[in-house]
């Protein structure tokens, strides 16, 4: 009888420890600190895809979280698994965006770099560009075009500082596109004249 009696209370007791069951609090706050710290450095900006992940997992940890508060046996052990192994992640997803980050600056500065180059070329053709009848405007207006392109390298630069850095390569790449397409004109111009000089 006794036996029987401390097995009551015993049962009693877990239903009691079951039904009080708190949230794991300290590890929501740890894990949504280490979200924000992605969040502040750009995760969104610059690995989209990584972050629309993260954001699925704590909405999935939510909802489960939610879902026990509602029973009045409540069991927190699957969201504490889930919010430990969310932390991991977001943790050593901090050097990859750094990486990410860097690599991309990187990219943004050769492609600067390189819309200047095209300018450059291209000023050059222009400059040995021979006159003739008719295509003195032509040139002229080119210049124009190129004069353009070159102030505007400097909107890009600012891009680069603000850390848009795709913003920044797709900026480059039409300017050294333009750029390209005045030398190849300039060029075409110059084969032009060529062959009918041969003439």
């Amino acid at each position: 009888m006794k036996n029987a009696r401390l097995y009551v209370l015993g049962v009693a007791a877990l239903v009691l420890v079951s039904a009080c069951a708190k949230a794991p609090q300290e590890e929501i706050n740890a894990t949504k600190a280490s979200i924000e710290v992605l969040t502040s450095s750009g995760v969104e900006k610059f690995a989209p895809e990584d972050a629309k992940n993260f954001n699925s997992q704590m909405d999935a940890i939510n909802q489960e979280i939610k879902a026990q508060d509602d029973k009045f046996f409540k069991d927190y052990d699957k969201a504490k698994q889930m919010l430990v192994q969310l932390k991991t992640e977001t943790d050593g997803f901090k050097p990859k965006l750094d990486q990410i980050k860097e690599q991309m600056k990187n990219d943004a500065n050769t492609a600067l770099n390189d819309a200047n180059l095209a300018i450059t070329d291209a000023k050059g053709l222009l400059d040995n560009a021979p006159v003739g009848k008719g295509s003195k405007a032509d040139i002229e207006a080119m210049k124009m075009d190129l004069k353009a392109l070159e102030e505007s390298l400097p909107e890009v630069q600012n891009t680069i500082n603000s850390e848009d850095y795709s913003v920044a390569i797709e900026k480059a790449n039409t300017i050294k596109a333009k750029a390209g397409e005045i030398s190849a004109a300039v060029q075409a111009a110059m084969e032009k004249m060529k062959v009918g000089k041969k003439k």
